[in-house]
This record gives C-alpha cells, sequence and structure tokens, in this order.
C-alpha cells in the first residue's frame, strides 16, 4: 500500500461500502456504497464483475476504495480492470488494484467467508443496482 500512496499520492475520493463474491475459477463480485470526494461531494455508487483465475471460495467484506486520478463521477461510473487477491479463512482480508486510463482504485477489503486465490477482471461500477455482471 505505500507503493501506491509514493506513486499516487493522495486520493482524490474513498468508496466506502460492502460487497460479496464467490468464486470457483471464474468468479463474480457485487457491492454497493458512496462515493466521498474531497470537495465535499458524495454520491451512491454500485459495482459488480467477473473475474477468473486461481481463486475457489465465498466471502462478504466491508470495503474501502482509494481512488486516484479523478474528482468526476462520471469518470467511475464504467468499467474498470485489474488484479485481485483474497485469503479469507473464517476472516480475512483482500488487497485489488484496478486501473484505466488516469484512474486507479485500490480496494481494500475486511469480511467473512472461506475464500483464496488470485484472479484477473474488471467491476463495473454504476449510479444504480443491478444483477447482470458483465
Amino acid at each position: 500500500m505505500d507503493n501506491v500512496f509514493t506513486q499516487y499520492g493522495e486520493p482524490t475520493a474513498v468508496i466506502r461500502g460492502e460487497e460479496v463474491g464467490a468464486a470457483v475459477v471464474f468468479g463474480l463480485r457485487y457491492g454497493r456504497g458512496d462515493v466521498l470526494f474531497k470537495n465535499g461531494q458524495s454520491h451512491p455508487i454500485y459495482w459488480r464483475g467477473p473475474s477468473a483465475g486461481i481463486d475457489t471460495g465465498g466471502n462478504a467484506s466491508k470495503s474501502f476504495t482509494l481512488v486516484y486520478g479523478t474528482d468526476n463521477i462520471d469518470e467511475l461510473y464504467r468499467r474498470i480492470g485489474g488484479v485481485d487477491g483474497s485469503a479469507f479463512y473464517i476472516g480475512g482480508v483482500s488487497v485489488s488494484f484496478l486501473q484505466r486510463d488516469q484512474v486507479v482504485l485500490a480496494p481494500m477489503r475486511v469480511g467473512v467467508g472461506f475464500r483464496a486465490g488470485v484472479s484477473v477482471g474488471y467491476l463495473k461500477f454504476t449510479p444504480e443496482p443491478g444483477w447482470f455482471p458483465f
């Protein structure tokens, strides 16, 4: 995480939320929360997306995402790809790194479940909930 702070500096926003996910080689993740920008603006945000990798299990977690490279909510409402690593054995943590153009997201998750692995995929961020992950 120190590398993210060193390379990108102070985040322009944070996303606080919660999510659930499951995988058996191929996975799905669904979440909801609020984007809080440094200027005080707050917006609801939902995310969902597929993944593939050496990843098995399921988890429910609280998430905290550092947002770099934008102070415009419209630049977040799209698909952003990245890499995820998870280790949940009853309780656990997950760290991801997502990037699209100049927008960089660094999600950190803490929660419960049984899940371990590494995967690649994307998250689709939207202003409204949805069930279709693509």
